[in-house]
């Protein structure tokens, strides 16, 4: 399958941008069901492109090299 990468972080840098508007003028929906679709920095807005996703968090432990990873399907 296709794999669609949004990067939020970039849309959300945008002052004043009109979030979902964006999202949509990217016609993700039209290809969704064939594909997986890899949202950085998108909780509150992944959850909305499909029922049931892979929630994927990274995280860096302070003064250390640890880094964690976890997951979870959530729907």
């Amino acid at each position: 399958p296709a794999m669609i990468h949004v990067d939020l972080y970039r849309l959300l840098d945008s002052p004043g941008a009109d979030l979902l508007g964006e999202l949509d003028s990217l016609d993700l929906d039209t290809d969704l069901q064939d594909a997986v679709v890899v949202v950085e920095w998108g909780e509150g807005i992944a959850e909305r492109l499909s029922e049931r996703h892979l929630d994927v968090r990274l995280e860096r432990v302070s003064h250390s090299d640890v880094r964690l990873a976890t997951w979870r399907w959530a729907r």
